[in-house]
């Protein structure tokens, strides 16, 4: 088996704004938090379906472990929130 080489995105949360970080099926490996996010939480959605989420009032330095594949697509809700994050993600093969 070889090790995964992911790819990290930098996202700025603003209040309103959903962000496509990949619009293939994706391994995620886990969000890091550069600049913490108010008293929303930050959705991640694969599709049109949630599966995880940011706590709201994260603080600068936080790192969340997801370990997950997202079958459709990987986007970011912020829910209200704003911040910055960086999620480690890669491609996943299609069969």
């Amino acid at each position: 088996m070889t090790d995964r080489e992911y790819k990290t995105a930098l996202v700025t949360i603003t209040a309103t704004t959903l962000y496509t970080i990949n619009d293939v099926p994706t391994m995620v490996r886990g969000v890091y938090v550069n600049r913490g996010s108010n008293s929303n939480r930050i959705k991640l959605f694969d599709g049109t379906s949630q599966k995880h989420e940011i706590p709201a009032n994260s603080t600068d330095g936080n790192y969340y472990e997801i370990d997950d594949r997202y079958e459709v697509s990987l986007i970011i809700d912020p829910n209200s929130s704003t911040g910055e994050i960086m999620v480690d993600y890669d491609d996943l093969e299609r069969s």
